[in-house]
């Protein structure tokens, strides 16, 4: 009896090391590849000409599985208000808060981000200067010290507009829903002490790309607007902010090229003479609203590209717009 239980023994752990075997040889021979830039065409009207991001933690072709909660803001209402003070613009609910000066809502009448519009002009503010009051540096380090005391985690990928007065003065634009200027909501003067800073900044976790709800090619998911000036924050807006968790599993990824052949199905189902270019692509992590009320979510990896569309009717100009691939299943976000 004893050299059978043995012998039963010296079978299961032979089975064990070969199953461990087979699946390194099995890994061995399915590895993930992912190329830094992809050029190529895969019709005659849709092409590939895109730098491919991918972290050095997921190029193993997995990612960590996370599990997301709505920051709870509205508990942290009083802190705010004395890291702040009060407004008149303050409004906040689970994973969003806005918080803004009368001062900073002329600001955004001096801005237009889209580039896909006529009248955009932010580029007139992407300047490698620092202001008078304070360098960039310094006003950066001081928004993500005031951010971190509210426990919001703040990436260095950010963009940020030096936003000068004398340009701010030839750009305000004030209108109504009709076009019509609305002269009497314009800034009386404007000065030097009205520089600042407007960061707009991305949400990263493991060097791995944050995307809410907001996924148009021309406002990359930068779900975190602060404006900074000699008298501190001006305005504050904080979109699609989840308290994020790991969880036990990692999740396996289909590849890039996988990724690409859902693209090509998309717009191949399309009957169109539209010319169709993946500009960029980018591994991301999407977070997903799953009620009205913002109360509940999960997030999912995705390959994330930008894709520019140019019309066949030469008077439509081109235009851009990200289309989000499930990295995990391969099914496109809606």
């Amino acid at each position: 009896m004893k050299k059978v239980i043995l012998l039963t023994m010296i079978i299961l752990i032979m089975s064990v090391l070969c199953y461990g075997c087979n699946k390194s040889k099995m890994n061995e021979g399915s590895k993930f590849e992912c190329p830094s830039e992809i050029n190529k065409n895969l019709t005659d009207y849709i092409t590939v000409n895109a730098k491919v991001t991918i972290p050095e933690s997921a190029k193993d072709g997995t990612v960590q599985a996370l599990e997301v909660k709505p920051h709870d803001f509205p508990s942290q209402k009083e802190k705010i208000q004395q890291l702040l003070g009060n407004n008149k613009y303050f409004y906040i609910e689970p994973g969003y808060i806005e918080w803004s000066s009368d001062y900073a809502m002329n600001v955004l009448n001096t801005i237009k981000s889209d580039p896909q519009y006529d009248d955009y002009n932010a580029d007139l503010y992407l300047k490698d200067k620092n202001l008078a009051f304070m360098s960039q540096a310094d006003a950066f380090n001081k928004v993500k010290s005031t951010l971190n005391k509210l426990n919001i985690e703040v990436s260095d990928r950010y963009v940020c507009y030096v936003m000068d007065y004398r340009i701010m003065e030839e750009q305000e634009d004030v209108k109504n829903a009709f076009g019509e200027e609305k002269k009497e909501e314009k800034k009386a003067q404007w000065t030097e002490d009205d520089n600042l800073y407007y960061f707009r900044i991305q949400r990263i976790y493991n060097d791995i790309l944050i995307v809410g709800d907001e996924v148009f090619a021309n406002s990359p998911n930068q779900n975190m607007l602060v404006m900074y000036n000699k008298g501190g924050i001006q305005k504050i807006t904080i979109m699609d902010y989840y308290d994020i968790t790991e969880k036990e599993n990692e999740i396996n990824l289909i590849t890039v090229e996988d990724a690409i052949e859902k693209i090509k199905q998309k717009y191949d189902a399309v009957i169109s003479e539209d010319k169709i270019s993946i500009t960029n692509i980018e591994l991301c992590m999407k977070t997903i609203n799953q009620d009205t009320n913002g109360g509940k979510a999960i997030i999912v990896p995705a390959w994330k590209f930008q894709i520019t569309t140019k019309v066949e009717d030469p008077e439509i100009e081109p235009y851009s717009e990200n289309v989000l691939i499930n990295a995990e299943t391969g099914k496109e976000i809606l």
